[in-house]
């Protein structure tokens, strides 16, 4: 009885080994067909006691299909940036205009949910950071290299003076690299009128002869006596003026026609963003009005006036302050946080309104022909835009919320008229490159001597009456 039931266990085992083996191999089969592409990929292998199992990486396996597509996209992206370029340069030599592409809004909202202004912090923070002596000198040349630095220009060419990357951003020129000349005209002056107002400025009974700067023949300071100028040279020097605030690339400029204003061409920004909403609070700069045509004519205070306006791009590499463009008198500042984007000219071509977008300080007041606003717009590593007379100033500060905006009068009862700045005047500095934009009213035969896209210098002139 005993045998008999161990038979036909037996029997029972014998079958069931085969249906095993066949499912076994059913499954090895099954895994051989998926792992058919990792065959060349290396594989990791282990042993049990029971059979050699394969596996691949998991990271292999999302990289299998992703870098091909990757690739892909990326070359078919970059063929069709060569072709548009391509059909740009074909379309200017036929003397077509280019219309400009602009970024949708989604790409807007995509690049301003980038923390440019915590990383901005984080640059700021790393600028302060005192660099050891040995490694000033490779640091700062590497950056002169990259962005074109003239460093024979500097008040201290010894790189090993600046202590940290702030210090160096912030360096001083001598005086001799940027002339500001003594003019009260708009023309970019004659060389030798220029050196002739500049020893007018210093003559106290010098005697000095000057090279003739009229049809009258040259003019002779004696001894004791200051000469009254000739009558055309009377009249340029009556006639107000302003020069370059700073370094940089006139990016834009011209009238002013209505409530948009063109930051590069065919590329605009609304006037009363930039600026800010009028109020009826009587110590800020503007008068209620609800019309954007309103709000232009608003900034025209006087008979026979336009609006005129001028764009200055500060790449890295330029000198990083920047100075008062004419005799004026600051009795407003307003303080706009807001985005840190890139304001190089490309993003300005892309972005409309890029400007009202990025965090700004605007600082409003009068010259002689009547309003006028300088504007200094911060960028991507540029939160910090100081004011050299405003000590409450402070930019890209946690504590202020975008969309919102402060305002500070300098007119108070002990300063009734405002902060008064000449010609030249230091007044303020970025922490890196970014924008200065000016918007003015001047009379209407006053016209600008300059070229988009042109390099400008502080001190240079930037228009004619």
């Amino acid at each position: 009885m005993a045998a008999s039931v161990g038979w036909r266990c037996l029997r029972l085992l014998r079958g069931v080994t085969p249906w095993r083996s066949s499912l076994l191999h059913c499954e090895n089969t099954t895994m051989s067909h998926f792992l058919q592409p990792l065959r060349k990929l290396p594989v990791r292998a282990f042993y049990t006691n029971a059979r050699r199992v394969h596996t691949a990486s998991a990271r292999t396996l999302f990289l299998l299909r992703p870098l091909p597509i990757l690739l892909v996209t990326g070359s078919g992206y970059a063929g069709y940036r060569q072709y548009e370029k391509y059909r740009e340069r074909e379309l200017e030599k036929l003397g077509l205009e280019i219309p400009p592409k602009l970024a949708g809004h989604w790409e807007v909202a995509l690049y301003k949910s980038v923390p440019t202004r915590l990383l901005s912090r984080a640059w700021g923070r790393l600028n302060q950071v005192e660099l050891p002596h040995w490694l000033r000198r490779p640091v700062y040349s590497l950056y002169i290299w990259t962005f074109g630095v003239n460093m024979k220009e500097a008040a201290v060419e010894d790189l090993h003076h600046y202590r940290n990357l702030s210090e160096f951003f912030r360096r001083k020129l001598k005086p001799q690299a940027r002339p500001v000349c003594g003019l009260h005209s708009v023309v970019r002056p004659h060389p030798a009128l220029c050196s002739l107002l500049q020893k007018w400025d210093s003559y106290l009974g010098l005697w000095e002869p000057v090279p003739a700067v009229s049809t009258g023949g040259p003019w002779v300071l004696l001894p004791g006596w200051a000469p009254s100028p000739p009558a055309s040279l009377a009249a340029s020097l009556s006639r107000p003026f302003q020069i370059s605030p700073s370094d940089g690339k006139i990016l834009n400029f011209g009238q002013v026609k209505n409530c948009e204003v063109e930051q590069v061409k065919g590329v605009t920004y609304s006037l009363e963003s930039f600026l800010g909403p009028r109020t009826s609070t009587d110590d800020l700069p503007f008068a209620p009005a609800t019309p954007c045509g309103s709000f232009r004519n608003q900034l025209v205070t006087r008979e026979g006036n336009e609006l005129y306006h001028c764009v200055i791009y500060l790449a890295p590499g330029d000198y990083h302050c920047f100075h008062s463009p004419t005799d004026w008198t600051v009795s407003h500042r307003r303080h706009f946080p807001g985005s840190l984007m890139s304001v190089n000219p490309g993003m300005a071509r892309w972005i409309k309104e890029l400007f009202c977008h990025n965090e700004r300080v605007v600082l409003t007041g009068d010259w002689k022909h009547g309003f006028f606003s300088l504007t200094a717009v911060g960028a991507t590593n540029v939160g910090s835009i100081r004011i050299y007379f405003d000590r409450d100033l402070h930019t890209n500060s946690p504590r202020y919320s975008k969309g919102s905006y402060n305002d500070f009068s300098f007119v108070t009862h002990a300063n009734k008229e405002g902060i008064p700045m000449r010609k030249g005047e230091h007044l303020g500095e970025f922490n890196l490159g970014s924008t200065i934009v000016l918007i003015f009213e001047a009379p209407k035969d006053f016209n600008f001597k300059l070229k988009a896209g042109q390099k400008i210098r502080f001190g240079e002139a930037l228009g004619s009456l």
